[in-house]
């Protein structure tokens, strides 16, 4: 069983959809129900745009078919052993994995569209999972009095009940830390803009340089609002750099925002002349006068010194 990218030849009715996630056999031959819902769940719908999240789908899928490969097991089987169904037992074995229990029920959603998908399309009779109602805690927000759900709601029974992790949020003191810390002046410019903006990795990684213009058009204003479209990030990076693909306003401190366009000016500039590189799209590059890679782990590495 491997997980494949789709080149630019993989076409649906003469439109080319590149890096689509592909799932093969032993002998590369495509797991065709598995294909078919992964074409539904990310294309047909409308709803799933980023290459990213239909990776991570295929990654999903690849993970649970791999598991029933490895244990010989049919996705059609709708027991592994005596009155335990085949999702039941590839949860289990996830859990002593020591995968989260948030990470487990995301693959088991994805694994509960494919078995209702099968279903629909008569691949199968009945699906390894039974709906059962729970009862959750919605708090008491502004439109409570609204909801008649009776704080219920239906769920598979293969489902873990899920420990909500506190927020993790950096203390006064590891801010100072972080700012004080010695690095290259991009990566300093880029914790200033995940600290003060809340950007993504992905967003600083292919913020564009035409985003910052001269800040003498900006007088008067403390916060410069920035609109990232994710089809200028595409540009740089060859994909979107925003979640979902979806078009968002950030604001920037005037002071940083002045301190950016310093840094296109003077730093930036020399990098590229330095390195002899050509004119790059995006803003922050690396020692090297390139921009730092989306998948790197340079950053994640100099956070932790």
């Amino acid at each position: 069983m491997r997980l494949i990218k789709a080149t630019e030849d993989f076409k649906l009715h003469g439109h080319s959809y590149e890096d689509f996630p592909l799932i093969v056999n032993s002998e590369m031959e495509l797991v065709w129900e598995v294909n078919q819902f992964l074409i539904y769940f990310c294309i047909t719908r409308g709803r799933v745009e980023s290459k990213n999240t239909w990776w991570r789908y295929g990654q999903d899928m690849y993970d649970f078919f791999g598991w029933l490969e490895g244990n010989n097991l049919d996705w059609r089987s709708s027991l592994a052993t005596t009155q335990h169904s085949v999702i039941a037992a590839y949860r289990d074995w996830s859990v002593n994995q020591g995968l989260s229990s948030t990470t487990i029920n995301g693959r088991l959603r994805i694994i509960i569209q494919f078995y209702e998908f099968a279903l629909r399309n008569h691949w199968i009779e009945s699906v390894p999972y039974d709906i059962e109602t729970v009862i959750i805690n919605k708090g008491k927000g502004f439109l409570a009095h609204t909801d008649r759900s009776g704080n219920q709601k239906n769920t598979a029974n293969v489902m873990l009940k899920e420990n909500v992790a506190a927020l993790q949020i950096l203390t006064k003191q590891e801010v100072k830390t972080l700012m004080a810390h010695q690095c290259f002046i991009s990566q300093q410019l880029i914790y200033r803009l995940a600290l003060q903006t809340g950007m993504r990795k992905e967003e600083l990684m292919t913020f564009p340089e035409s985003y910052i213009q001269d800040p003498k058009t900006k007088r008067g204003k403390a916060i410069v609002p920035v609109v990232l479209s994710s089809k200028d990030m595409a540009v740089v990076s060859g994909q979107g750099g925003t979640k979902g693909n979806k078009e968002r306003t950030i604001h920037i401190p005037i002071s940083l925002y002045e301190r950016l366009w310093q840094y296109k000016l003077h730093e930036r500039y020399e990098l590229l002349v330095k390195n002899e590189v050509s004119e790059q799209k995006a803003l922050l590059l690396n020692r090297f006068g390139r921009p730092y890679s989306i998948k790197g782990s340079i950053l994640n590495t100099k956070l932790k010194e």
